[in-house]
């Protein structure tokens, strides 16, 4: 039986072939690490306070109690 494919075209359609799938899989790496994280949970409402309402909440206290903080003297 005649082979269809001589030796030399047979090692270079298969280097061809491995080098193609080392591509392949180099690129399905770069798209996995690429790919964004997961979305994180948002903390709770009440670990999160802006400026604003620390200030309104310092006032009334000030306001309530006569003193800055339980800690701090008045001027």
């Amino acid at each position: 039986m005649t082979p269809v494919v001589s030796g030399e075209r047979a090692t270079a359609t298969w280097l061809t072939g491995a080098a193609g799938l080392l591509v392949l899989a180099a690129a399905v790496v770069m798209m996995v690490v690429a790919a964004p994280a997961p979305a994180h949970p948002r903390p709770h409402l009440a670990a999160v306070l802006t400026t604003t309402q620390v200030v309104t909440e310092v006032t009334a206290y000030t306001r309530a109690t006569g003193t800055v903080s339980p800690g701090i003297p008045r001027r």
